[in-house]
C-alpha cells in the first residue's frame, strides 16, 4: 500500500481511492520464494463481516509488466478480478494479486510488515484495521542489510 514502493518500482503510479474487499480477511501466508516469508494475501470466507482495506492505484500498462514481475505473477501470485467498494461507496472492478499457494505459519519480516503500516496510515485507514496489521506478528529479519535497503526509500520521512 506504500506509494513510495510502488512508484519506486512503477513511477506513473496513480492514487484512485480507498476500498474494501468484503468477505475477505487479510492474511500473510504466501511464502516468499526469495526469503521464506510472509508476504500479504488476500483469502475469501464468504463473510461479509469479513473485510480488507486497501489502496487501489492505476498503472501504466507499460509498467505492468514490470510490477508483475515483482508481484511474481504467475510464479507466486495470480491476477485475479474482484469486485471492491470504495470509500465514496462506488463499486469498482480491480486487479490484484491472489496467492497461488498459501503456508500456514509464517510470518512477515519486520520490514515487510513496516511498508505495510506505512501504506496504510498514509492513506488514513480506520485505525481498527492499522492496529490488526499492526499487531500481526512478524519475524526480525536476520538480513540487515536486506532491512535497510527495503527501507532506504522512507530516508527522508521518520519511520
Amino acid at each position: 500500500m506504500s506509494s513510495l514502493r510502488l512508484k519506486s518500482r512503477c513511477p506513473s503510479a496513480r492514487f484512485v481511492s480507498i476500498a474494501i474487499l468484503k468477505g475477505f480477511r487479510l492474511a500473510f501466508n504466501k511464502q516468499s520464494k526469495k526469503d521464506g516469508s510472509g508476504k500479504a494475501n488476500i483469502i475469501a470466507t464468504q463473510n461479509d463481516k469479513d473485510e480488507v482495506w486497501g489502496v487501489i492505484f492505476d498503472v501504466s500498462e507499460n509498467e505492468k509488466p514490470e510490477l508483475d514481475k515483482w508481484e511474481g505473477l504467475g510464479k507466486g501470485y495470480d491476477e485475479k478480478a474482484l469486485q471492491v467498494l470504495t470509500d465514496k461507496s462506488q463499486e469498482l472492478k480491480v486487479q490484484a494479486y491472489v496467492a497461488k499457494k498459501i503456508t500456514d505459519g509464517i510470518q512477515p519480516y519486520d520490514w515487510y510488515l513496516r511498508h505495510c503500516m506505512i501504506g496504510a496510515t498514509e492513506f488514513g485507514l480506520p485505525q481498527s484495521y492499522t492496529n490488526m496489521i499492526a499487531s500481526s506478528k512478524y519475524s526480525v529479519d536476520a538480513d540487515g542489510k536486506r532491512r535497510d535497503e527495503e527501507l532506504a526509500i522512507y530516508s527522508s520521512r521518520s519511520l
